[in-house]
């Protein structure tokens, strides 16, 4: 109980670490996503994607307008030499073509720039939303299951796997038919929760229980009381022993 009491400070001193790393870079960003803005980090890299071809074009008419100048030099070198009288237009020329050359470089710097912005932000969303959503699941996960220590873990891609007291992970697929419906009724009560922070909706669950036997209905009728008292839970059911979880309701016609 120690290891786990020691192990939960440790989980939300990190969550509070993180929740203020998020919350310094939206004051220094202002600019950037949410976290909880619907785009994700498919979004996020279909933007980084097109600024990064916007700077790869800019590159290459950086390189243009550089030759253009040696161009320009050679014959401004050739002029000079011939005592042509066009060489004023040349210098001029070549003038405008150094000041496009500099506008065209700060571009690239500014979208330089606002890559390493978004990649910071893509990262600092992902490791919060990851975080948050993994302990809020985990919690769950492990009150319907009734085995402390249990986890909900997501990799880089966002792949869901089990970790087990013991270390062991394991994908989804590997649980029975009744851990996965405890697993995904975990994550859609994590996910609720979350959603809460900025919104009151009540939770809808439409026959979620179907692969569950008499001791894990036991442990999600625990689960779900605690819940009740934050937020309003509508159970829908043909089941007859799930008529006396909460109050019963009928529609009149």
């Amino acid at each position: 109980a120690a290891a786990l009491e020691a192990r939960r400070i440790s989980l939300g001193q990190q969550v509070a670490a993180e929740t203020e790393a998020m919350e310094r870079l939206r004051r220094a960003f202002p600019v950037l996503p949410e976290p909880d803005d619907d785009r994700q980090a498919a979004a996020l890299q279909e933007e980084f994607d097109q600024h990064r071809a916007r700077a790869d074009r800019l590159r290459q008419e950086v390189a243009a307008a550089q030759e253009e100048h040696l161009r320009l030099t050679r014959s401004l070198a050739a002029l000079e030499g011939a005592g042509s009288v066009n060489v004023a237009q040349a210098y001029q020329e070549m003038a405008e073509l150094e000041r496009e050359e500099s506008r065209v470089q700060q571009e690239v710097e500014a979208l330089v720039l606002a890559r390493r912005w978004i990649d910071e932000a893509a990262s600092a969303f992902h490791q919060g939303f990851r975080s948050r959503l993994e302990a809020g699941a985990s919690g769950y996960f492990a009150a319907f299951t009734g085995r402390p220590g249990r986890r909900v873990l997501f990799d880089d891609r966002f792949r869901l796997k089990v970790a087990e007291p013991d270390g062991q992970e394991r994908w989804p697929a590997v649980l029975s038919q009744g851990a996965r419906d405890q697993l995904y009724l975990a994550l859609r009560f994590a996910l609720a929760a979350m959603v809460q922070e900025r919104l009151e909706l009540p939770l809808v669950l439409d026959d979620p229980f179907l692969n569950c036997d008499a001791q894990r209905l036991r442990l999600i009728r625990d689960a779900l009381e605690q819940v009740s008292r934050q937020r309003q839970v509508l159970l829908l059911s043909h089941r007859q022993e799930l008529a006396e979880w909460g109050t019963p309701v009928s529609v009149a016609e």
